[in-house]
């Protein structure tokens, strides 16, 4: 489809198919979020608590996206938006197709399935009718905004699949028995944002970085809402265990991540031309400084401390330094070695803020560092520094996540950025 025009309104059938989309996103979303129970008893297969709250999330935060193609109407946000409905009708259809003995004989399994036939039809005509179709706003972000873009999108892709190639032994690692079917369905929370983030990293108007930054705050909010809401009527979820927290703080990053969006949405509709910078996302070197000492000198007092500890399993592998060897939180191996280094770490950060000289320094040596003990905890033999220190199991994403935070600060995003009405760089 060509047009003149650079942000044209899409087709009406477009239009009222997601308008109903929404609707029943809405009934579904908000009704398993709110009334579990009523919503449950018609759903088109048995939900357990934790299910119902967790697709409760994910159907609420897709109500969104959909929500913001019926009300803008128009190929900025449809760009996105339309492929992520594409690739999420399409991966519940085969999903359901592959487990039809889950699904019980009624209405509403008839219904289940005529939707997601004839969304996915929709959504990939669409996308044939609007693939020479340039963006809205053809500028392409800074490099620095395309590769944190690019990052989340590996992020998300790769759980995604894994989700959907090896949904139990991926479901393992969340607070409640996930079984295959229901952790294929799951891979859809994830492969859909990949898409819509990778479209953003080519091109990205401010109504299609609203729409997404929009989505994942919903979508990390609620599902860690949802969690929360499901426990106080259940008394299930164990709250110290390496899975609740293997759970709360990927979804806690999702939200980080939308309402990162959000602020460079904010800022994208205020600059009159030129690369979107993404001033929502800019950190200053000297406050993540902050952020990392306050969290390493908090998680070195902690491991210290026999109250946050608990005791490490039996095949654990050995240790020269064995003293206050445990997981902090139920999670994170440590001994007094690795907890006195994340009180070092910490006070440097600290400093590093006081004295913002030695911010990007502190910053970018920080990243050096933790990107060696990601590796590191990756090869038998290194994963426990010669027997020093721990540096395996959920160490290592930590680590890895907490490296590449710091080199994108340190190295990607280096200037501050400018005020679009002075022009002046912003303080850090």
């Amino acid at each position: 489809m060509n047009s003149g025009n650079a942000d044209p309104r899409v087709t009406t059938l477009m239009l009222a198919v997601t308008g109903i989309e929404a609707l029943v996103l809405f009934g579904a979303g908000v009704g398993l979020v709110v009334q579990p129970a009523v919503i449950g008893a018609i759903w088109p297969w048995p939900l357990t608590p934790f299910n119902a709250a967790f697709l409760g999330a994910v159907y609420s935060a897709s109500l969104v996206s959909a929500a913001a193609l019926t009300v803008v109407g128009r190929w900025s946000p449809a760009r996105i938006v339309v492929p992520m409905i594409l690739v999420f009708t399409t991966i519940v259809l085969v999903v359901s197709l592959a487990h039809p003995g889950r699904f019980d004989a009624g209405w509403a399994t008839w219904l289940w399935f005529f939707l997601y036939l004839a969304l996915p039809i929709n959504a990939a005509g669409h996308v044939w009718l609007y693939r020479g179709l340039p963006p809205a706003d053809p500028e392409p972000p800074t490099p620095g905004f395309r590769g944190v873009l690019l990052i989340a999108t590996a992020i998300f892709g790769l759980y995604g699949l894994a989700l959907l190639i090896a949904p139990e032994a991926v479901g393992s690692l969340w607070p409640w028995p996930i079984d295959a079917f229901h952790g294929r369905l799951y891979s859809v929370t994830f492969l859909t944002p990949a898409i819509g983030l990778y479209l953003l990293s080519r091109a990205a108007s401010w109504a299609e970085l609203w729409t997404m930054g929009l989505t994942l705050l919903a979508l990390g909010l609620l599902a860690v809402f949802g969690l929360a809401v499901t426990d106080v009527r259940t008394d299930r979820i164990d709250w110290a265990g390496p899975s609740t927290w293997s759970y709360v703080v990927p979804f806690g990053l999702v939200a980080a991540l939308g309402f990162g969006l959000c602020r460079a949405a904010q800022q994208h509709r205020k600059r009159p031309s030129g690369p979107l910078a993404a001033d929502g996302l800019y950190i200053a070197p000297r406050w993540l400084a902050l952020v990392f000492g306050i969290a390493f000198v908090t998680a070195g007092l902690a491991g210290l401390l026999p109250v946050f500890t608990h005791p490490m399993p039996a095949d654990a592998p050995h240790l020269h330094v064995d003293a206050a060897y445990g997981l902090l939180i139920g999670l994170y191996p440590v001994n007094l070695v690795h907890s006195l280094f994340h009180l070092a770490v910490g006070l440097l950060g600290i400093a590093a803020f006081v004295r913002p000289s030695f911010a990007l320094s502190y910053v970018r040596a920080f990243a050096v560092v933790l990107a060696a003990l990601t590796v590191m905890g990756l090869i038998p033999g290194l994963d426990t520094a010669f027997g020093v220190a721990p540096l395996f199991s959920h160490d290592v994403w930590l680590h890895g996540i907490e490296a590449l935070a710091a080199a994108y600060v340190g190295w990607i995003m280096t200037a501050p950025p400018r005020s679009v009405d002075s022009g002046r760089a912003r303080p850090a």
